[in-house]
């Protein structure tokens, strides 16, 4: 069995340079006539340390404790569901991909929607549920991979983020390293949090390759329509992210392991 405890990245290969040798026209001929929808990163629940990729890696590895990756682009998600969302291709009534603007019924304005209130759900929670996507690409690989952060797990990617335009950084500009923790709200509930932390600097040559991917990947995001994975990963969270009593938020203090 592949070891969990390897990082995923895949050595060998000279960086994101390869990147720069690949050509964009070749993939569009090979790929003509499919969808193109990029796998995704699966999150574990109730504690869980360890990502499950969706294909292996050269070494035959899907389940990895670290991801070493790029950030290519990044979006809000916000979504409502009326019932109970049971799984399929069922689509929300209302979805916005910039956590913005809501397309479906109601729609318009997310800040200012009622459905994006606490107490307009189950246990004093919001009807509307956030995420945040980020699209990333490894060492050696030519496709981003998406990662659906929790929702308890966004507010330390905006926190990160922060950190590194403090100090002049340009996220696509670095390789981060996508952890996981274990931890625990206040109402006892266990849950896993996303980390991240900063890695290399790219070398100026990838970082040309890295941002001309980026400029196709933000085009796509933006264009993509919901789908079942997007649905999946609407309603991926399994515990409660408030106090049911005063509708606080229970992500900012989590309890560590």
């Amino acid at each position: 069995m592949p070891e969990i405890n390897a990082i995923a990245t895949i050595h060998g290969h000279a960086g994101f340079q390869r990147l720069a040798q690949f050509s964009t026209s070749t993939a569009a001929k090979e790929l003509a006539g499919f969808t193109m929808r990029f796998d995704r990163i699966k999150v574990p629940s109730g504690g869980g340390t360890t990502y499950v990729l969706p294909e292996p890696d050269v070494n035959g590895n899907t389940d990895f404790r670290e991801i070493d990756a790029v950030i290519l682009t990044h979006h809000p998600m916000q979504s409502y569901y009326a019932g109970k969302y049971n799984g399929g291709n069922a689509r929300p009534e209302c979805s916005s991909r910039d956590g913005n603007v809501g397309v479906g019924s109601p729609g318009g304005n997310c800040a200012r929607c009622y459905l994006n209130q606490f107490g307009t759900a189950e246990n004093n929670s919001k009807a509307c549920k956030r995420k945040h996507r980020i699209y990333i690409l490894r060492e050696g690989e030519i496709f981003p991979i998406i990662l659906d952060l929790p929702t308890l797990s966004v507010d330390g990617f905006g926190r990160y983020l922060r950190r590194l335009l403090t100090v002049g950084k340009d996220p696509n500009a670095i390789v981060t390293r996508f952890a996981l923790k274990k931890a625990i709200n206040k109402a006892g509930i266990t849950y896993s949090q996303v980390t991240f932390t900063e890695g290399r600097d790219l070398l100026p040559e990838e970082l040309t390759a890295v941002r001309r991917l980026a400029a196709q990947v933000q085009a796509y995001s933006s264009s993509g329509d919901f789908d079942a994975d997007d649905a999946d990963a609407a309603n991926a969270d399994a515990i409660p992210d408030y106090d049911p009593e005063t509708g606080e938020i229970l992500s900012s203090d989590p309890q560590v392991f």
